[in-house]
């Protein structure tokens, strides 16, 4: 399995939307600071911190964009096998089809800790350009180590969509399903057991709101795990039981 992984490495190195997604890393770190700028049009005294800004950006890019990009990715990921007619070929030779969708979905994850990483940049790229205050390197650390567990958490919260990819072999069904996630979290943010939503739950654990709300941690926990664990033995027990077709 280690040899697909780094075919589809090699692969990414020369697509444009590996560009494209890294580029888009930088959106929530970008939000935040014009949020502040907004502000600061109005209150010219204004002064954020770099806390604020991390504890924000976590709130957008788990919350919000970090969905539509992971879905992006994922979807991206898949149907270029089917539209590039590549996949017969690459299950021609010795490669069981479990070892193909389980290689896809680590380059997925390692596609994730890079966007993680990435925004972590952005946050700091921003923050210097706020003029923000209280940067110390274990507040920098911990909020890296957020974004990454954070990405973790959506990560395994999208399974389920690999499933959905794999039925479709069509773009438009996973975005009609990223807007209406987007849609979605904005409007339970402020309902009460808004927690135990997988595709909102890693931004409200991760950023510390949870406990504005009422709901078990380790039930929300245990419903991300559940929604991964049951994406992806419905892909594996389809996309073995399925013909590949085009």
């Amino acid at each position: 399995m280690l040899n697909i992984i780094k075919a589809e490495l090699f692969k990414l190195k020369h697509s444009k939307i590996l560009l494209f997604t890294m580029l888009c890393a930088f959106v929530a770190p970008f939000l935040t600071f014009f949020e502040f700028y907004s502000y600061k049009m109005t209150n010219s005294a204004l002064t954020i911190s770099f806390e604020e800004i991390f504890n924000q950006t976590l709130l957008f890019d788990l919350g919000l964009f970090s969905i539509m990009l992971f879905l992006l990715i994922v979807s991206y990921l898949f149907l270029s096998e089917f539209r590039n007619n590549t996949l017969k070929l690459v299950l021609a030779v010795p490669v069981s089809k479990n070892k193909f969708i389980l290689s896809k979905i680590a380059v997925f994850l390692l596609w994730v800790i890079l966007i993680a990483i990435l925004t972590f940049v952005g946050d700091l790229i921003f923050g210097v350009m706020a003029s923000a205050y209280g940067f110390s390197l274990n507040l920098a650390l911990s909020h890296l180590f957020n974004l990454i567990i954070g990405s973790f958490c959506l990560y395994l919260a999208i399974m389920p969509f690999v499933f959905v990819i794999l039925v479709a072999k069509n773009i438009i069904p996973i975005s009609i399903c990223a807007f209406l996630l987007a849609v979605i979290n904005i409007l339970i943010y402020n309902m009460e057991y808004a927690i135990y939503s997988p595709w909102l739950a890693p931004a409200l654990l991760i950023s510390g709101e949870y406990v504005n709300y009422s709901g078990n941690v380790l039930i929300s926990v245990g419903i991300i795990l559940a929604v991964a664990i049951i994406g992806i033995v419905l892909s594996l027990f389809y996309f073995n039981k399925k013909d590949i077709s085009f």
